[in-house]
């Protein structure tokens, strides 16, 4: 079994090669083959692929290890063939019920304690929120071979939080303000500070 994204595509791991490789796998060529002295046992007990690698042909790929390290189509298919069968491949997951709870309590939190918590405390939660969800994916990757699609919970959280964050922070100043403008011409500046940053100490 061969695990792919909902849209059937493969998700492989590139290992790094180093300085003197070239290529992830033995390469045997087609001269070779055809020497008297060639010795057929080397393909015994192997899965071996029969391709070309010429760059002229324009079977060269781009990988994640940059545009000096291209390899050819054949390459690909061995490395996909070895991770299937050693079962290293990434497994893409999309967990879309998963995100839409989380979705779903970020909201309420959003609409009904936001309000009531102070505003370091509001930033706090939002930065753990977005640290939490990016750990979350990274853990998943590491240590489960396992590719979390959380992108888009990520930038919801990050988007609506900051857009819940600023229109908290507007809101608690309007209140300050206002708390001000009533009470200025009855107490004492510092009494009146100190209530327009704490309104909730306000008793009538």
């Amino acid at each position: 079994m061969i695990p792919t994204d909902r849209n059937g595509q493969l998700w492989i791991r590139f290992p790094a090669l180093t300085a003197d490789e070239k290529r992830y796998f033995d390469v045997v060529s087609a001269a070779e083959i055809l020497d008297a002295d060639f010795e057929p046992r080397v393909f015994e007990n192997q899965i071996v692929f029969l391709g070309s690698s010429a760059a002229g042909l324009f079977d060269l790929k781009s990988t994640p290890l940059g545009a000096r390290n291209k390899i050819p189509g054949m390459d690909l298919q061995a490395l996909t063939i070895h991770q299937a069968i050693a079962g290293h491949m990434i497994r893409p997951i999309e967990a879309i019920l998963w995100k839409v709870l989380a979705a779903l309590i970020f909201l309420i939190y959003a609409a009904t304690l936001i309000s009531r918590f102070p505003s370091l405390l509001n930033i706090a939660i939002w930065l753990l929120g977005v640290a939490g969800i990016a750990s979350l994916q990274l853990w998943f990757f590491l240590t489960q071979a396992t590719f979390f699609r959380a992108l888009s919970l990520l930038l919801f959280v990050l988007v609506f939080g900051a857009f819940a964050l600023l229109f908290d922070l507007i809101q608690r100043d309007k209140k300050r303000r206002e708390i001000k403008s009533a009470f200025a011409h009855y107490l004492s500046p510092a009494l009146v500070n100190k209530i327009s940053q704490n309104p909730e100490q306000l008793r009538l």
